[in-house]
């Protein structure tokens, strides 16, 4: 099953597909994308990755390592048609990270350096489309209450 976000489809030039199952690396390439007029599609496996690159060119094709099998990775590469590619996965696995250079991908980044430097690496691959500045505390900051220290907020005593 694919995920299309604001459920419309768009051209081309705007669309990146990504092999991402993790919230916690997805949400940020979201965030960036759709304040950037990107739309993001997600397939939920490797086949349904190839499936979605065999029918779109996309502009960024973004590969989660961990969540396909190697053998698929060159074929990922071949069917991208020219779009960018990019790869990432944990530091401790070295034959994955071997792998995705091996089967040509654009650009093999760690998990910290993907999570860390995401808008630079979107700037690189994406060029020509500029994207906003996002700022992280702002964004990240919850919203407080005004909660007295020794009191819970259902007005229990914690102690």
């Amino acid at each position: 099953m694919v995920r299309w976000f604001r459920n419309r489809q768009v051209s081309n030039d705007r669309l990146v597909v990504a092999l991402i199952k993790r919230y916690y690396f997805g949400a940020n390439l979201e965030d960036f994308l759709s304040l950037a007029g990107f739309k993001l599609l997600q397939p939920t496996s490797s086949e349904e990755l190839l499936d979605l690159l065999s029918r779109h060119d996309p502009a960024l094709v973004v590969v989660d390592l961990t969540q396909c099998d190697v053998s698929v990775l060159p074929d990922i590469v071949a069917r991208s048609n020219g779009s960018k590619t990019l790869a990432f996965g944990p530091a401790h696995e070295e034959k994955l990270l071997n792998s995705a250079v091996d089967a040509g991908f654009d650009e093999v980044v760690l998990n910290t350096y993907y999570h860390r430097e995401l808008k630079s690496i979107l700037t690189r691959l994406l060029p020509g489309y500029v994207l906003p500045e996002v700022d992280r505390k702002e964004k990240r900051r919850p919203d407080y209450l005004d909660i007295p220290a020794n009191r819970d907020p259902r007005g229990e005593s914690q102690f």
